[in-house]
């Protein structure tokens, strides 16, 4: 997964991330804390991949990419918190 911090606005886009990216980043917030709520989770994996911020739309995809790694058992939820399966 690649930091984004140093890149200009007009390319920084959530958009443009790939989907196995931000699975990546997923991951690897939830590993390293070991479990994770799903707003910390999403604000974790934006942070590791150089978005200072999270924003609605960013919210959303990362959200929307996350219960797809809930779906495939990749990740499970807890208690209201996220963990590696």
């Amino acid at each position: 997964m690649r930091d984004r911090s140093d890149l200009p606005a007009s390319v920084k886009k959530i958009d443009l991330v790939p989907k196995l990216e931000i699975q990546a980043a997923l991951l690897a917030a939830i590993e390293a804390a070991f479990s994770l709520s799903e707003e910390d989770a999403i604000s974790e994996a934006l942070s590791l991949m150089g978005f200072q911020r999270t924003t609605a739309k960013s919210k959303q995809i990362v959200a929307f990419i996350l219960q797809g790694l809930v779906e495939e058992s990749r990740i499970k939820e807890e208690n209201t918190k996220m963990a590696i399966a």
